[in-house]
């Protein structure tokens, strides 16, 4: 049912095929689906790979969780989005603030980089760290992670030419491979700034910094970026614009979780 030799990861496979069991009646509303271990069993997975998929289709409102019984096929009455603006926002951002790159390298990643990339233990990919600026000062250090075939088709100069010093690091990616981004998916958490990351954000080490870990997605469902972004707190918020959508099919895509910092 999943091609492990498939760019695409295994979590986004299982998590569509669900879906189109869902879309297309095979599962109907209020069906229980199995546990994460027997699910874990039927697709041959880790249950990291099963939770993966499970918070996908969770956030698209496609099942719903209930302590004590299981996880169920949503009713349709129950599967309203909020949807927050547009990717373009996201894009925007590089348009009000100049990027500065720090390091670019091939590195061996933390975990969750090899699982979202789905990549063998031991693997290198390209690690591109940069700092974003306004007037001058840093408020947001990136550090972003991209499959081999893609930093293949990059250069040092796509991230230090003038023009890319308006451009976000996903937008650089997007013109030079050819490619184009249609979701984002995110989850923001706060922790202390390291002594590393203090220096190049010119804070305090401790200080609270907002964290925000990002996949990017082609049209084909691909994850070619995935990373994190540590933004000072001192002088940047982060806002959305929230507005309720009950049509599924009018939410073009789920992972369109844009950002934009005031100026």
């Amino acid at each position: 049912m999943i091609d492990v030799r498939s760019p695409i990861p295994l979590y986004f496979q299982i998590a569509s095929e669900i879906e189109e069991r869902i879309a297309s009646g095979a599962m109907a509303q209020e069906t229980q689906l199995p546990n994460e271990k027997e699910l874990a069993r039927q697709y041959r997975v880790s249950l990291v790979t099963v939770r993966s998929a499970m918070r996908v289709l969770f956030d698209k409102r496609l099942i719903v969780r209930y302590p004590g019984r299981g996880t169920f096929v949503a009713k349709p009455s129950s599967r309203n989005f909020w949807s927050i603006a547009s990717l373009d926002d996201l894009i925007s951002t590089g348009r009000e603030s100049t990027l500065r790159l720090l390091a670019r390298e091939d590195v061996h990643p933390p975990d969750f980089v090899l699982e979202r990339l789905n990549l063998s233990p031991g693997a290198t990919v390209s690690l591109v760290r940069t700092v974003r600026e306004t007037g001058g000062h840093p408020f947001m250090l990136t550090e972003q992670y991209q499959p081999p075939d893609i930093a293949s088709r990059m250069r040092k100069s796509d991230f230090t030419s003038k023009e890319a010093r308006g451009k976000i690091v996903i937008k650089i990616v997007e013109e030079r491979c050819g490619l184009k981004v249609v979701g984002v998916r995110q989850w923001m958490s706060a922790e202390a700034a390291s002594p590393a990351i203090a220096r190049q954000l010119g804070v305090k080490a401790g200080d609270p910094l907002l964290v925000v870990e990002r996949d990017y997605f082609t049209d084909r469902g691909r994850l070619i970026q995935t990373g994190q972004a540590h933004y000072r707190t001192d002088n940047y918020r982060y806002v959305m614009n929230l507005s309720q959508v009950d049509d599924v099919d009018a939410m073009a895509n789920v992972y369109r979780l844009p950002f934009r910092v005031p100026s």
